[in-house]
């Protein structure tokens, strides 16, 4: 009878055992994707499968990773792809010609490069050194640019240059300014009030200062900005409920509100806005349509950071294939999350998504920073993973 009783007694033990394996292991292996859903044509990216989301994914990849270019192995601060008019040796005439070309600033030294895709050169442009860059805005004139980083006083520094025979020169603007942006040749920066906050809009050169919007926020970021219209978009986390506002014409709209965790990117005319917001432990992504008052839910998980618009209804994200379960977007900000990313074009009017391209051999990229020259045919990005710079040619 005792030998009865331990034997079933160990079998009893290794059931519990398997299901404690399955309930630990696999069950929580997965959880891993925090938005259920399907592949399509065998691609690694989660895509949200739910009848009411009216949005058209092709997630066969339109391009090969070859095209990708690792172009500065060092972290980098900033980089902006443009267009450019060369002139180029025709037999014995020269002719004009646009290139594309690519400027960027070593995060350590603070010197600015130019690299050129169709050479695959970079040339160092300007020697002036400035330490531990975090932040860089560009001008249409790039050779006119803005560094923001921290002193030895802990003081953030404004620094309005351009380059000129191979230096950087210029002036500093006020000490620690909250935030600044850049747009075509004009200059927002925005300094703390007694009632709040203030904005002001400056040439590249750092005059001509207009004021251009009061508001009683103090913790914000400023995404965008056009000579019609400020966003302004409250600090995101996940357990607050944030808001954009559109400050145009001297009023105050709330575009986006009542959202926790609201991040968001319009484009330059403010018509269409891409936005996420938290949900349990990840986040959704939609579009908002300024013109119906629209919200379209995007099969995609999007984080407007990773974006880029090309124009006014199309713009190119860096999508994570997976999302892992966390607080979004606080997280992925702190460095406690990291994506893989894929890329990937919007077509916002259309309501579609299309693959460009998966980068499993190259990768993993966890991509910020994107940008893209007016001809639509050259896109770069930062791997957050360690700061380098990479350029892929659509």
């Amino acid at each position: 009878m005792k030998k009865i009783i331990i034997f079933l007694s160990i079998i009893l033990i290794f059931i519990l055992l398997a299901g404690g394996v399955y309930f630990f292991v696999l069950r929580d292996g997965s959880s891993t994707t925090a938005n259920p859903g399907f592949n399509f044509d065998g691609s690694p990216i989660t895509i949200t499968q739910d009848d009411s989301i009216d949005f058209v994914v092709d997630s066969t990849p339109i391009k090969e990773s070859t095209t990708l270019t690792q172009i500065h192995e060092a972290p980098v601060a900033g980089a902006s792809a443009y267009t450019s008019e060369v002139l180029v040796a025709v037999g014995s005439t020269t002719e004009a010609r646009l290139s594309t070309f690519v400027q960027y600033v070593d995060k350590q030294t603070g010197h600015v490069f130019s690299y050129s895709p169709e050479e695959n050169v970079s040339e160092r442009i300007s020697n002036t050194t400035f330490p531990g860059i975090q932040e860089v805005g560009w001008f249409t004139d790039p050779n006119k640019l803005v560094f923001r980083y921290i002193n030895g006083d802990g003081e953030i520094e404004t620094y309005l240059g351009e380059i000129v025979d191979g230096s950087l020169v210029g002036s500093y603007l006020d000490i620690d300014l909250p935030s600044t942006q850049t747009s075509d040749n004009s200059l927002l920066t925005v300094s703390s009030t007694d009632r709040g906050s203030e904005g002001f809009i400056l040439n590249n050169e750092g005059r001509e200062e207009r004021s251009s919007f009061e508001t009683n926020l103090l913790s914000f970021t400023v995404p965008v900005f056009a000579e019609s219209f400020v966003a302004v978009l409250t600090k995101p986390a996940s357990s607050l409920a944030g808001a954009l506002y559109f400050y145009e014409n001297e009023t105050q709209q709330r575009i986006l509100g009542n959202k926790n965790g609201l991040t968001a990117l319009p484009n330059k005319t403010g018509d269409y806005v891409i936005f996420s917001e938290s949900t349990d432990r990840s986040f959704m992504s939609s579009i908002y349509s300024r013109e119906t008052g629209d919200m379209r839910p995007l099969p995609l998980s999007i984080l407007p950071e990773k974006c880029v618009w090309a124009s006014e209804t199309t713009a190119y994200c860096m999508v994570p294939e997976i999302v892992p379960p966390a607080n979004y977007p606080e997280h992925w900000y702190q460095g406690y999350v990291s994506f893989n990313d894929s890329l990937w074009r919007i077509f916002v009017d259309e309501g579609s998504a299309q693959a460009i391209a998966f980068f499993d051999e190259s990768g993993p990229f966890d991509g910020i920073n994107l940008s893209i020259d007016s001809d639509e045919e050259y896109l770069t990005f930062i791997n957050r993973r360690d700061g380098s710079l990479w350029g892929f040619d659509l």
